[in-house]
């Protein structure tokens, strides 16, 4: 396949750029900075900024991942982003997957309450909490693109050794017996090129990953 990365340095991105590119994908890292790559081995470059891709950028591709993520204190910037990815896939035979945050999740299988929308939230990512949610309501009603939306546990690690599998759960943020949410940049990365390779087929849902 040949797969576009939007944000291919940065920590997934970079995870994803290197598994895909390992597995025989014909990998394209679309980046802004990219001097900043890990390694340019087996991998093409798009030198652009998610917000000056045009439609005709991504016709090449079978499917685009966008793991752009602002800064915290930046969170309209994801609205936006969402909204312009809409705007360029539309009417596009091409799939778009996008990782994104925990906001749109629920907390349970009642659910009645977004992560967005709960006071449990940490004051200084509710701003953050409430765009993911709002950048995936705009998602969700891009009729005319063939998306995912991927979700990852409440915390995510850099450390692999925490857990070697994953779960998926839906639309439901999954916690352990112990109260806790985590996932490992790893395995969220195992996730995403696991179900892009293996179920092609999969579209418009929106799929929350942790540690099993």
């Amino acid at each position: 396949m040949k797969i576009g990365i939007i944000g291919a340095t940065g920590k997934l991105g970079s995870i994803l750029t290197k598994k895909l590119a390992i597995d025989g994908e014909d990998v394209t890292a679309i980046v802004r900075h990219p001097e900043r790559l890990n390694s340019r081995k087996n991998i093409h470059i798009l030198n652009k900024d998610l917000f000056d891709l045009k439609p005709e950028d991504v016709q090449i591709f079978d499917v685009v991942i966008s793991t752009y993520g602002p800064s915290v204190d930046k969170p309209q910037q994801l609205v936006d982003a969402m909204q312009h990815l809409a705007d360029i896939f539309s009417e596009q035979k091409i799939k778009l997957v996008v990782t994104g945050g925990v906001g749109p999740l629920y907390l349970d299988n009642s659910k009645n309450l977004r992560v967005a929308d709960s006071t449990d939230v940490p004051k200084p990512f509710v701003a953050l909490a409430k765009a993911e949610a709002k950048s995936f309501d705009i998602l969700k009603q891009a009729y005319n693109v063939d998306w995912l939306y991927f979700a990852p546990a409440f915390e995510l690690s850099t450390n692999r050794a925490s857990a070697l599998e994953y779960v998926i759960s839906g639309d439901v943020l999954r916690f352990a017996d112990d109260g806790t949410s985590s996932l490992s940049y790893e395995l969220y990365a195992d996730a995403i090129v696991n179900l892009i390779q293996t179920k092609p087929s999969i579209s418009h849902e929106i799929i929350s990953v942790s540690e099993k």
